[in-house]
């Protein structure tokens, strides 16, 4: 719990660096709305948030939602990866798998984009965690189910971005989303992607 909700704070630097173009290390974390450098005290997941009553502690401006929400949802996925698996492979594969969809997912929500820096290397990191730590310690998907996953998946979506394109004449779903899908059919197999 305690490293998810760390690492939910990064995720959330890396978000908003990611949408205003800025290195994800320089400069220091500040406060958005009126460039505040934070103290290590402004910086406790969660906890910070609480203490400060949702306010920038400068200028007194609501904090969004957004940065509890992302380590509160990074916390729990990976205190419920520690309990179903404990230590290991297993747990490095999902938190890292699921860390990049949180990421993604709130890059997402504000700007209708999922990064190609994101989908591609996540859509190898799959293929990888598929073949060498999922199939052989779990089972599932088989290897065989990630590499038609890894077809079906982005398959689908793109029949349907082309035939929308065709049936209105402009676009109605994203390359990302087709990308996505890459990392999807890998790490869940095709059997899972209909749900």
């Amino acid at each position: 719990l305690v490293l998810g909700l760390c690492l939910g704070s990064f995720y959330n630097v890396c978000v908003v660096r990611y949408l205003s173009r800025e290195s994800i290390v320089f400069p220091a974390s500040k406060c958005p709305k009126c460039g505040h450098k934070l103290s290590a005290w402004e910086n406790i997941p969660l906890v910070s948030y609480i203490i400060l009553g949702g306010k920038c502690r400068s200028c007194k401006k609501p904090i969004s939602l957004r940065y509890p929400a992302l380590e509160l949802i990074s916390g729990l996925w990976f205190m419920a990866l520690a309990i179903k698996f404990g230590p290991g492979w297993v747990f490095v594969a999902y938190a890292i798998w699921g860390s990049l969809l949180l990421v993604m997912s709130f890059i997402d929500l504000d700007s209708f984009i999922l990064p190609d820096v994101m989908t591609l290397p996540g859509a190898v990191l799959a293929i990888v965690f598929a073949w060498f730590i999922l199939a052989p310690q779990l089972g599932t998907p088989s290897r065989a189910d990630a590499v038609i996953g890894m077809a079906v998946g982005p398959g689908a979506l793109w029949l349907l971005q082309q035939t929308y394109r065709k049936l209105k004449g402009r676009e109605g779903l994203g390359t990302g989303d087709i990308k996505l899908m890459l990392m999807l059919g890998a790490m869940l197999g095709w059997r899972a992607l209909p749900v």
